[in-house]
C-alpha cells in the first residue's frame, strides 16, 4: 500500500527507541522536557531527499554547541 514510505517518526515517548520491519525504519524520539530513560533533552532533526531519509537525535547541550551535523547540513543546503 505504502510501497515509497522508508520511516516512521513519533515522539513522545520520553526515550529514543526504534526498529525495523519489513524495510520500514520505525524511530520513536525523546523529549525536550521529562526524561524516563538516560537519554538527554533534546530533539530529532530530519533531512528528506529524493535519495536519503537522513536523522539525528541532538542534545540541548549539542545544538548549544554548534548545531546540527555536518551531513544534515549538506542535505539541508542542497
Amino acid at each position: 500500500m505504502f510501497l515509497r514510505v522508508k520511516a516512521v517518526f513519533s515522539g513522545h515517548y520520553h526515550r529514543n527507541a526504534g526498529g525495523c520491519h519489513d524495510g520500514l525504519d520505525m524511530v520513536v524520539s525523546s523529549a525536550i522536557g521529562c526524561q524516563l530513560g538516560e537519554d538527554a533533552h533534546g530533539l530529532r532533526v530530519v533531512a528528506v531527499t529524493a535519495g536519503a531519509v537522513v536523522h539525528r537525535y541532538l542534545s540541548l547541550e549539542q545544538l548549544s554547541a554548534g548545531g546540527v551535523d555536518r551531513d544534515l547540513r549538506t542535505l539541508l543546503d542542497a
